[in-house]
């Protein structure tokens, strides 16, 4: 797993990885980070708070605040 933020004019972006080959649980723990967040590559926004959930082998996820 690797995750880092980035923050630059006032926008900000949450990327997440999973640079494995197996399945992988995340729990975010940066309250800065929880909320009703748009999902860059689903074209949606979605909740993320300090709830555990899974992402796939190989999957990524960039959310944009």
């Amino acid at each position: 797993m690797y995750a880092f933020t980035r923050e630059k004019d006032g926008k900000k972006i949450f990327v997440i990885l999973n640079l494995s080959a197996k399945e992988q649980e995340i729990v975010v723990k940066d309250k800065s980070l929880h909320g009703n967040i748009y999902n860059v590559f689903m074209y949606t926004k979605e909740p993320l708070s300090d709830q555990p959930w899974k992402i796939e082998p190989w999957g990524y996820v960039i959310y944009e605040y």
